[in-house]
């Protein structure tokens, strides 16, 4: 590795900005009420069965064990079909279904035979729900059924969650519900809330009634209107036909028909957007997770430790939320997953891993000598999500024995020519390898002895220069350099180059000007 991490033992290297939502496990910037804000991520289905008892109403239906099998099934198809369908976008992203049938494999008992009795009573029975899962019984049913998805989703470790009431119709002569309600087999309370089906309903269904859970809006003749704006875009219902001025240019779609639109993966764009999948720049990313991080940093560089001091923070960044239904609040599922670092056009490479969507930067980093530039960056693994590249310029003092126009031009005359490794070899047969001190303000610099810039004074500053002879020919045109010898004779072809012949390093002090080539290929 080009860098080693350190963390000061008075520091912890991390610290939570905001450590009251990080242990409550929520998206970040999301309330515990913010349970669907759109389709993406990890998300907890709740199926639930209810079974009358006789107690109020007629006993009629009675859950078997295949129809229970039954109901997993559909609301496992209808769900997982939305992954299908993300799995067929051009996209970065995963959505993951998980599920708890507790309360299918053991269905709620209640009083009332939900069939029987028209929709809109369901608040009746769910009172039974919330009793037997120890929901609060202060506020709405709607608070509570957020509560308990809440509890849920912290439970089962996901970021979103969502219950499915299912009513037994098996029974039932047209397997309705009763027609003084407002619906007849399925409807939803939309964002992370519930939605009710008749047990004989299908899997696109279910799939259609999910798209509630995130906001999408109904686009059937007695749906919402053409007018009606909703999700965290705050999207217009293009694809409705209630009110639209241009039924001819709808497209099929589940929000409207289910069947044949379920069987194509049929969604329409304003119904995907309204679920959050909106892809403006095409990258690959929705525009709800396509914001970059916040990064803060004050570097600081040691130029003679070679290291480099890091304070600072990173945050990411939740897109505006304009959905005019719900809290309103802004939340991503993005994280800051690592730090990353570069030196001038070097490859990236990970300094610290966090998986947190905020953290504190207390850090240094070891240098490569030559570097003159250090870049720093958080990224989100999955989304590919960055901050802004960090950039700092590397400064380092002035060496005054090194010719920063060109190293091995010792004497600076233009030309890299013998006279510049003798004038290294010389002094270091009279002085020895040593540091280069500083030169003194009166003090005018005329050979350039530092040729590899390390303020040190070594055999390698006279190997260097060598090398460039032996390489370039004593910087003398090529023809001149392949077809003479010291005299202007011809050389034999495949004869060592002019300089093979020069002094050794050997006890302290360069030696005879012989054997010198063999000890360069050594």
């Amino acid at each position: 590795s080009r860098y080693r991490y350190r963390s000061p033992q008075r520091r912890s290297g991390l610290e939570s900005l905001e450590a009251r939502r990080l242990l409550a496990g929520l998206p970040f910037g999301a309330a515990a009420d913010d349970t669907g804000e759109y389709m993406l991520g990890d998300v907890l289905v709740t199926a639930v069965l209810l079974e009358s008892d006789g107690s109020l109403d007629a006993n009629l239906e009675d859950w078997t064990v295949s129809q229970r099998e039954e109901i997993r099934q559909r609301v496992t198809e209808g769900t997982q079909w939305w992954s299908e369908l993300l799995d067929q976008q051009n996209s970065v992203h995963e959505l993951n279904f998980h599920y708890d049938f507790a309360y299918l494999d053991s269905p709620i008992q209640t009083g009332y035979e939900p069939i029987n009795r028209p929709s809109d009573e369901f608040m009746l029975w769910i009172d039974d729900f919330f009793e037997t899962v120890d929901v609060s019984s202060r506020g709405t049913f709607s608070d509570r059924i957020l509560e308990f998805n809440h509890q849920q989703r912290l439970v089962h470790g996901t970021d979103w969650a969502f219950t499915v009431f299912v009513v037994n119709a098996d029974n039932d002569s047209d397997s309705r519900f009763d027609p003084a309600g407002s619906f007849s087999r399925a409807f939803a309370y939309a964002g992370g809330r519930f939605f009710v089906t008749t047990s004989e309903r299908p899997p696109s269904t279910i799939a259609h009634e999910t798209a509630h859970m995130f906001w999408a809006l109904d686009e059937y003749a007695n749906g919402a209107s053409y007018n009606d704006h909703r999700g965290y875009y705050n999207t217009q219902n293009l694809n409705g036909l209630k009110d639209n001025p241009q039924p001819e240019l709808r497209v099929k779609s589940l929000l409207e028909s289910h069947l044949t639109a379920y069987t194509e993966f049929a969604v329409s764009p304003s119904a995907l957007e309204m679920i959050g999948w909106k892809d403006s720049d095409e990258n690959g990313v929705f525009d709800v997770l396509d914001v970059p991080h916040q990064l803060t940093i004050n570097g600081i560089f040691d130029a003679d430790s070679d290291r480099y001091s890091v304070i600072g923070s990173s945050q990411v960044t939740p897109l505006e939320n304009q959905n005019p239904i719900g809290n309103g609040n802004d939340i991503t599922l993005n994280e800051i997953s690592r730090l990353e670092v570069r030196f001038d056009d070097s490859a990236w490479e990970t300094v610290a891993e966090f998986h947190l969507p905020t953290v504190s930067l207390d850090f240094t980093l070891d240098v490569p000598a030559s570097a003159e530039q250090i870049q720093l960056r958080t990224i989100d693994d999955d989304t590919q999500v960055s901050s802004a590249v960090f950039t700092d310029f590397l400064e380092r003092p002035l060496i005054d024995w090194h010719n920063y126009s060109r190293a091995n031009d010792v004497n600076n005359d233009l030309f890299v020519s013998p006279i510049d490794a003798l004038l290294v070899i010389n002094e270091l047969n009279q002085n020895g390898s040593r540091s280069l001190l500083p030169a003194s303000p009166d003090e005018v610099v005329g050979q350039f002895l530092d040729v590899s810039g390390d303020n040190f004074l070594s055999p390698v500053d006279a190997l260097l220069v060598i090398n460039e002879l032996n390489q370039n020919g004593l910087n003398q045109p090529e023809e001149t350099v392949k077809n003479s010898d010291h005299d202007g004779e011809p050389t034999a072809e495949g004869e060592p180059p002019l300089f093979s012949e020069f002094a050794i390093w050997s006890g302290g002090r360069f030696d005879s000007l012989s054997h010198y080539s063999a000890a360069i290929r050594d």
